[in-house]
């Protein structure tokens, strides 16, 4: 089931393509069904492809230490999911599970890359979509940062908290809740 240029429309990557463009992209988007328990890809896996849930919900998290894993986040649909996997040739950063039954369609970096050298323009204003988007969460992560190096003690015991929740036998950084900044 190939998605209808409509439906493609919900994502806001395609927001600005024309009708021929949607529908050279979507002859290009592979159906993929996921069963609850379902691992798109692993951390560490060759990214090579990125995803548009569809119907669903996938989880991207990070293995923390052996048999723990940090929720990065829960993601329904209108969803992309590895849209880094586009741009690098590199590992994945997180892993993607799915919670429940799941369609995503599918398209992999080179189909995309043959795509620009047709001199389809949807191929750049979706490559463009995409450094935008991974400019705007670098500036919240550096946003993130600051705070965290200008506020150290509330970091450490935030963390400690986090911690704890993990490994509640092990945690200790000698501070306690009382001290001040």
């Amino acid at each position: 089931m190939k998605p209808e240029i409509d439906t493609l429309l919900r994502f806001p990557m395609f927001k600005e393509l024309r009708p021929q463009e949607l529908a050279a992209i979507s002859n290009l988007l592979a159906v993929e069904d996921f069963a609850p328990g379902d691992v798109l890809f692993d951390e560490g896996d060759l990214g090579d492809r990125m995803y548009f849930l569809h119907m669903g919900r996938i989880q991207i998290d990070r293995q923390t230490t052996p048999g723990h894993y940090e929720v990065l986040a829960e993601l329904e649909p209108p969803a992309i999911i590895g849209e880094m996997a586009i741009l690098r040739e590199a590992p994945r950063s997180a892993r993607g599970v799915a919670m429940k039954p799941s369609v995503l369609w599918g398209i992999d970096r080179d189909s995309l890359l043959d795509l620009a050298n047709t001199g389809n323009a949807a191929s750049y204003k979706i490559i463009r979509w995409i450094a935008a988007s991974l400019s705007e969460r670098l500036s919240r992560t550096n946003d993130k940062l600051i705070e965290i190096y200008s506020k150290p003690f509330k970091s450490i015991m935030e963390l400690k908290e986090r911690l704890k929740e993990v490994h509640p036998d092990i945690v200790s950084v000698g501070m306690d809740s009382d001290a001040n900044e």
